[in-house]
């Protein structure tokens, strides 16, 4: 994890990660800094868009801030696909 973190910050230049995940691995990836958030989450698939609410949900999304960046409030449009 930490490899794709380097490469999302240093190769990407990415302001941020973001991952999905159950509840049981939260403390996993918070234990690695990444931080949970709770969003209404858009996504695109071929059979059109879907909508994961976070917070109400058994998924949990997660960002790793790259930097001294500080992820937005709001909702999210991934603009795609759920990988």
């Amino acid at each position: 994890m930490q490899r794709a973190v380097h490469f999302i910050c240093a190769n990407l230049k990415a302001n941020a990660g973001m991952l999905y995940c159950p509840p049981y691995n939260v403390a996993y990836y918070a234990h690695l800094g990444w931080q949970p958030i709770e969003r209404r989450i858009t996504y695109h698939q071929s059979t059109g868009a879907g909508v994961m609410d976070t917070t109400t949900e058994a998924h949990n999304a997660m960002v790793y801030p790259c930097g001294a960046f500080v992820f937005p409030d709001g909702d999210i449009d991934v603009r795609g696909k759920l990988w």
